[in-house]
């Protein structure tokens, strides 16, 4: 099993997040992935972020190889 997730574009660039906003006050979501190999390429994120009193959320990987190249990034605050 594969994942592979590639960005950029004229819109952005492609992001898989949970995110609190300014003023929000709960807790966001979670992401979970599960596989064996997961790409994050050409700027793409994976990001959880909070810009408000709430809990982000959280992030989490269970692969057996993580490769990130071009840009590609994992944020969390």
């Amino acid at each position: 099993r594969n994942l592979e997730f590639t960005g950029g574009s004229a819109f952005g660039t492609s992001v898989i997040s949970v995110e609190t906003f300014p003023g929000s006050t709960g807790r966001c979501g979670n992401v979970s992935i599960v596989t064996d190999q997961f790409r994050l390429a050409g700027g793409a994120s994976l990001r959880s972020l909070t810009y408000g009193s709430g809990d982000a959320g959280s992030l989490t990987l269970n692969v057996n190889q993580l490769q990130l190249s071009d840009g590609a990034s994992i944020l969390s605050n």
